[in-house]
């Protein structure tokens, strides 16, 4: 290890001499202020280990220096920095974050710290997944199995923690507290009818949902106990669409492009038993949606909103609908295209998560036959099957890989 003094009148001549003379990869070991300028001390071709216990010493030392320093001046009046020492300090200052921070070889460093630091989370995550399998097998075996479901990560978790005296009986006791946890609406919406506005993103089948629960309750009420009303003004032959269902059920039907049109048709529709209102598709991102569950929610009748989720959609994109469209209190949920789900682990985690009841379920295009109300156990008997039938294997890296490294003593 070479080891050098440097003078210099201000930081950027000693840095940019030490720069010079030893190249960018030296460390600077020390530095201080002398009457002619700065000091420094720097070393080259340095071992980690040797240059930490020679810079020990040294921060001691300044330590101890600014300790003495501090007391001298409590003893004495400190004269003010003049505005050229001030200058000079913070021009200091960023000469040193501007070559230190910005130096190749430092950046390089960091990098590879950051791949190192994750190469350890991975090892540390798989240790953890074989020391569970290992100490709780019944634990393991069961988050195996509900990963089948795709579930999300925290509710594997949760429901894995089930007690069991052997393993079929603790999946048993874990997909009955499933069952349990899934929320269902206890208002009769297709017995008693009300008022309900169908909302959703598009393309979740709001318009065919309307039509299902109009036909079905005119069938065993009469139609002309039932109103529809259309608010999707955005989307072409949308209201078309709507009023050939209403012809061919039998019952009444307008149209509401604006508040005053909706308030006018709720009043003419106050002697109907069940009204449903059709709402214009919306993303989740758009800027018009608070406007509209505003104007639903604020309605002198008493709407109650009911979202409708397609079952095919990703955990996260039903997590983000939720939460958005979740800005106003939401009465209840129907899922749709459960016949062109080939796994039901997302919506299942969205019920269990946001715990919004579940109303009504669609399987089909049929009008009316292809809606009903599924219980827990007949969504999670249907989430099984699916899951046997599409789902080959469980990936165990993926599931170390979801594991907290910070929870690994807890396991």
């Amino acid at each position: 290890m070479k080891i050098r003094r440097f003078f210099a009148k201000d930081m950027r001549t000693a840095l940019n001499e030490v720069s010079r003379e030893l190249g960018s990869d030296a460390a600077i070991l020390s530095s201080r202020r002398v009457d002619d300028g700065i000091e420094l001390l720097a070393a080259q071709d340095y071992e980690p280990g040797i240059l930490e216990a020679m810079t020990e010493p040294a921060a001691e030392r300044q330590k101890s220096e600014r300790k003495s320093e501090s007391k001298i001046e409590r003893e004495e009046e400190k004269p003010r920095p003049s505005r050229f020492a001030t200058e000079v300090n913070a021009e200091e200052k960023q000469v040193l974050q501007l070559d230190w921070g910005n130096d190749p070889g430092l950046k390089a460093i960091k990098d590879e710290m950051r791949v190192l630091r994750s190469l350890m989370e991975e090892q540390l995550q798989g240790l953890a997944w074989k020391e569970m399998q290992q100490r709780k097998p019944i634990k393991s075996l069961l988050t195996k199995r509900l990963s089948l479901l795709d579930l999300s990560p925290r509710l594997r978790d949760h429901y894995a923690n089930s007690d069991g005296t052997d393993p079929a009986n603790a999946l048993a006791n874990a997909l009955a507290a499933i069952t349990r946890d899934i929320k269902h609406s206890d208002d009769p919406m297709m017995e008693k009818g009300g008022v309900y506005a169908m909302v959703g993103p598009t393309g979740v089948g709001k318009t065919t949902t309307v039509a299902k629960l109009a036909a079905h309750f005119a069938l065993k009420h009469g139609a002309k106990h039932v109103a529809l009303i259309s608010t999707d003004g955005f989307r072409i032959g949308a209201h078309d669409q709507l009023a050939t269902y209403a012809r061919l059920i039998g019952c009444a039907i307008r149209t509401a492009d604006t508040p005053s049109a909706l308030h006018d048709a709720l009043d003419a529709f106050v002697d109907k038993r069940l009204i449903l209102i059709d709402t214009a598709g919306m993303s989740q991102r758009d800027t018009r949606l608070t406007e509209q569950l505003h104007l639903l929610s604020h309605s002198r009748y008493p709407i109650k909103l009911t979202l409708v989720l397609s079952a095919c959609a990703q955990r996260a994109v039903l997590l983000e609908a939720l939460r958005h469209f979740g800005q106003f209190p939401l009465h209840s949920t129907i899922l749709t295209k459960l016949d062109e789900a080939t796994s039901l682990g997302a919506a299942l985690s969205c019920l269990l998560e946001s715990q919004v009841p579940l109303a009504a379920s669609c399987d089909g295009q049929r009008v009316p036959e292809d809606i009903r109300v599924l219980r827990g156990a007949q969504l999670v008997d249907r989430a099984l099957k699916l899951a046997e039938h599409y789902r080959e294997s469980v990936d165990e890296w993926l599931l170390a890989n979801e594991l907290k490294v910070g929870a690994h003593a807890g396991i």
